[in-house]
């Protein structure tokens, strides 16, 4: 992965990049004052004006919604802020397997599991984190 753009987004230390998406990048970040890992998802602000006030209020809505929930499935969100034409949400960061992998082993399986099985046979847990498919 690539090496942050910054060494900081306010007083969270990058440490190296976790994944990308369309409208942001996030990484993995230390909180320097609370001496925490974080999740940092970032998103530099397009240069034109009317796209610049699209993205930035879709983005401050989509931390204004996680924000403003409190649920084992959801993930916390702990900052909003900006660094320059960069905004940013520090969030809990997530150790484990990707959607994407989870969904894929639940295809697989659903195949080779005989009809006789019971369908709770598997059903995993997992924490969806904010994502935005904007």
């Amino acid at each position: 992965m690539n090496p942050p753009p910054f060494t900081h987004f306010g007083r969270y230390r990058l440490l190296e990049e976790l994944g990308r998406g369309a409208m942001g990048i996030v990484y993995l970040a230390e909180d320097e004052s609370l001496q925490r890992q974080v999740a940092v998802k970032a998103m530099l602000l397009p240069s034109d004006t009317v796209e610049r006030a699209e993205h930035e209020g879709r983005f401050r809505q989509e931390a204004k919604a996680a924000g403003g929930l409190s649920h084992p499935n959801v993930i916390t969100i702990y900052d909003l802020g900006r660094e320059g034409d960069w905004l940013y949400i520090a969030m809990e960061v997530l150790r484990g397997t990707e959607l994407r992998t989870l969904m894929s082993a639940g295809r697989r399986r659903s195949r080779w599991t005989s009809r006789r099985r019971s369908p709770k046979a598997w059903r995993p847990r997992m924490r969806v984190a904010s994502c935005t498919a904007t």
